[in-house]
Parts: structure tokens; C-alpha cells; sequence
């Protein structure tokens, strides 16, 4: 079987192309990745952070040294809307309806 010598100059063109070509397929994948899929990579970006949900601390009863009251604990809700996480046409009208 006879064997492939190449010279200098042929090591040079193959060992170009290679690389062309391993850069080709990293910058169509960059486009891809930057240009194409970028709306959706985006929407995944913005709702993949972390939400801070303040506790409030159960401090219960607070009285005065002559026994009267002068702090109480109550319930207190909040309702807010996330803008990233609303669905256009949907949320509001089930929050208005569940708020009345």
C-alpha cells in the first residue's frame, strides 16, 4: 500500500483549511447562538433569576410597663405583578377577578 507524503508547502494548505474550517463552525454556531436564537435565549435570561421574597418576622404583642398594648401583629397581603412573568390578555383579568 502506498503511503501519502506530503511536503511543506501541502502541510500548510491542509493544516489551513482545517483551521478555516474549525472557525467557520465556531463563528456559524456564535451567529446562531447571538442573532438567531436571540429572542428566546433572552425571555430563558430574564426569568432565570433569583426573586428576593422579603419575610416579615412574627413579632407578636408589644406591651407597655402599665400592661396596655402599644404594638399588635396583623396580617398584611401584597399582590404585585411581575412584568416577565405575566402572560399578555390572562393575568390581569384573573387577578381582577380573584381581587374583585
Amino acid at each position: 500500500m502506498k503511503q501519502l507524503i506530503l511536503n511543506i508547502d501541502q502541510r500548510e494548505k491542509v493544516a489551513l483549511l482545517v483551521i478555516t474550517l474549525v472557525l467557520a463552525f465556531l463563528l456559524s454556531g456564535l451567529f446562531k447562538l447571538q442573532i438567531i436564537n436571540h429572542e428566546t435565549l433572552a425571555d430563558q435570561s430574564e426569568n432565570n433569576r433569583l426573586r428576593v421574597i422579603p419575610l416579615t418576622p412574627k413579632r407578636g404583642i408589644v406591651f407597655d410597663r402599665e400592661g396596655r398594648r402599644i404594638i399588635d401583629s396583623r396580617s398584611s397581603y401584597t399582590v404585585s405583578v411581575v412584568p416577565t412573568e405575566m402572560v399578555k390578555g390572562v393575568t390581569l383579568e384573573n387577578l381582577s377577578e380573584l381581587l374583585e
